[in-house]
């Protein structure tokens, strides 16, 4: 994932609220605002089979949506969840949330996942 990072800079005085003998603080660097931009993470699973009688991938949609997780799943062998995260220019590649919930999948649920 591609880090953004935009700062800010104002030469105006009157705009900062400054007066011109505080100007000499203009050019140090000013903090950088948190940009967040979506990102798709992926889950593999053995398999993830279509159908009421599947009780353990119901199981999983189920706790996706608890967990308030948007996504999309690709039945079959393998199985595959695209998560959809919002990622941000302070916590770059933190996959804590994705991480969370492959477990959670394996400990409730009983499905392994692999975190791409």
């Amino acid at each position: 994932a591609t880090e953004i990072a935009v700062a800010e800079v104002s030469n105006d005085a009157t705009s900062t609220g400054q007066t011109t003998e505080n100007n000499s603080h203009q050019h140090e660097k000013q903090p950088t605002k948190t940009i967040s931009y979506p990102s798709i993470r992926f889950l593999t699973f053995n398999h993830l089979l279509y159908g009421k009688s599947h009780k353990k991938e119901s199981q999983i949609v189920s706790l996706a949506s608890k967990l308030g997780h948007i996504g999309f799943i690709v039945y079959g062998t393998p199985g595959i969840i695209g998560l959809l995260v919002m990622m941000s220019s302070d916590n770059g590649d933190d996959n804590e949330d994705v991480i969370d919930f492959a477990k959670e999948c394996s400990t409730r649920v009983g499905k392994r996942a692999t975190v791409l």
